[in-house]
């Protein structure tokens, strides 16, 4: 017994350092998975019903994901500390943050066929995307502007040229999936697009420079931002509502082989 509860303490304790883990709903049967890939099945011959359903009980997924700066990120994410004293000011390296949601709302499975095993499904989701790639000033700039004084560099050419692009929306889909025989199987998810916001921002240009007249800086942009609405207090709750005023398709194609 007190050989079980040792193993048992130091799995647990070899986990406190890990930096990340990602967790799937992929080839476990789900309803979840079945949408996400439309050709993995989702009923069990020999113990599902005719019907399956999240009966309005959401089921969300998000990821998130960075590249570059790595022990800054690590730092912030462990620690909760914002210091971008490592991270290098001479270069105008570029990094990479992504994060995506994906929220069912609504879910519905029919088994259709024992033969083939045809089953065929409709859902209500609403998804959210989004990337931003960023320069290390920017980074610094979060920080202190005092990271600036203290490189001993008096102009930053392109030290801002981020870009970014964010987007939420419905997805009303209809999906379809049968077996071609005992190990292949096809599957197909076609959807209606409703859009709910969108942000867009690209800076071409930009400069940062030190006066030398005491701690007077001055920054300039030149860019572009495109978005469904300027200030937050602009959002109301008829937003969320699909009114497909922004419309759009999507097909997503799949295959098993077992």
């Amino acid at each position: 017994m007190l050989r079980r509860y040792a193993i048992i303490f130091l799995l647990c304790f070899s986990f406190v350092r890990l930096d990340a883990q990602q967790f799937g709903l992929f080839n476990t049967n789900t309803i979840f998975d079945g949408f996400e890939n439309p050709a993995q099945k989702t009923f069990l011959l020999d113990y599902s019903r005719k019907f399956s359903s999240n009966f309005f009980l959401p089921t969300f997924g998000i990821t998130g994901s960075n590249k570059g700066n790595n022990d800054f990120i690590r730092t912030l994410i462990n620690e909760g500390k914002y210091n971008a004293s490592g991270v290098d000011l001479n270069t105008n390296h570029h990094n990479v943050l992504s994060t995506t949601s994906n929220t069912y709302l609504f879910t519905l499975k029919i088994f259709q066929s024992y033969k083939y095993q045809k089953e065929m499904g409709f859902s209500w989701q609403v998804r959210s995307e989004g990337r931003v790639d960023y320069t290390n000033q920017t980074i610094a700039l979060l920080d202190t502007y005092r990271r600036f004084q203290e490189s001993g560099l008096t102009t930053f050419d392109e030290a801002f040229n981020n870009k970014g692009l964010a987007q939420s929306y419905h997805q009303f889909s209809f999906s379809y999936r049968e077996n071609y025989d005992k190990k292949l199987a096809f599957g197909a998810k076609v959807s209606l697009l409703s859009g709910i916001t969108y942000n867009k921002l690209r800076i071409d240009e930009s400069d940062f420079s030190q006066l030398g007249i005491g701690n007077n800086i001055r920054v300039s942009l030149k860019g572009q931002y495109r978005a469904s609405f300027l200030r937050g207090d602009e959002l109301e709750r008829k937003t969320l509502v699909p009114s497909f005023k922004n419309p759009g398709i999507s097909v997503t194609l799949g295959t098993t082989y077992t």
